[in-house]
């Protein structure tokens, strides 16, 4: 898309799909915030712009669904918000751009081969940098230095998140010792069967299938023993 519309032109088509609900006041704000930006370049909803949103929010049945709505239109570019919404985008075009937001690891999960050369027809912006991941694990050393053992909550099944654990996993050898990586189980189970001891700390990655485990009373596993554990990084002192 040019930098400024010109007169004359047919109208442009942006494709949007949010992995969050219509009814959030997030994607609802994003959605004013780009309008209003592609209006100050020249676009404007409604006269040589027309935008196409989807919204999944807890219909994920259907995600693949929508993704195939929006390919079916052939916009001319698609803004996929999430990482579960890049999947299904990326298997149903190789010709449509798409520009992803709010995704953890591009990378890991295969939606481009780096950031710096993305390749293919998908290109986009990372949550924050993996080395961020580093920095959680050094600021635990930092808070509790007597921290042993550290265990690292992520969906094994899943390729989002493999350079997150990487820098995690590359401090953690510095004497923090990592234990059994936990995905699709409910977190107290988990925490149970590593039977956690003092001096243990946990850590949930940020990736929507290892956040989706609530943990009862604050993240403290079933009978108070063990470390709490909730969407950031908890020790037991």
């Amino acid at each position: 898309m040019a930098p400024k519309a010109q007169t004359g032109e047919r109208t442009r088509v942006v494709g949007v799909l949010h992995v969050l609900a219509s009814d959030d006041p997030v994607p609802k704000t994003r959605n004013e915030v780009f309008a209003q930006a592609l209006q100050q370049l020249g676009w404007s909803v409604g006269d040589n712009l027309k935008t196409e949103i989807r919204n999944v929010g807890r219909d994920l049945d259907h995600l693949s669904r929508y993704a195939a709505e929006l390919i079916a239109l052939t916009p001319d570019v698609i803004v996929s918000v999430g990482s579960a919404t890049v999947t299904p985008l990326q298997q149903g075009t190789r010709t449509i751009p798409i520009v992803f937001v709010n995704a953890p690891d591009p990378v890991g999960a295969g939606f481009v081969q780096s950031m710096a050369r993305p390749g293919g027809n998908i290109t986009g912006f990372l949550n924050f940098e993996y080395s961020m991941s580093g920095k959680w694990a050094e600021l635990l050393r930092q808070i509790a230095p007597n921290v042993a053992r550290a265990l690292v909550f992520r969906d094994p099944t899943t390729a989002a998140g493999i350079g997150q654990f990487g820098a995690v996993r590359s401090v953690a050898q510095s004497g923090v010792r990592l234990l059994r990586r936990c995905g699709k189980v409910p977190t107290r189970h988990c925490m149970v069967r590593n039977e956690s001891a003092p001096g243990d700390a946990c850590h949930r990655h940020p990736e929507p299938q290892a956040r989706r485990f609530p943990a009862p009373d604050a993240g403290q596993p079933k009978g108070g023993k063990g470390p709490r554990c909730l969407n950031s990084t908890r020790v037991r002192q």
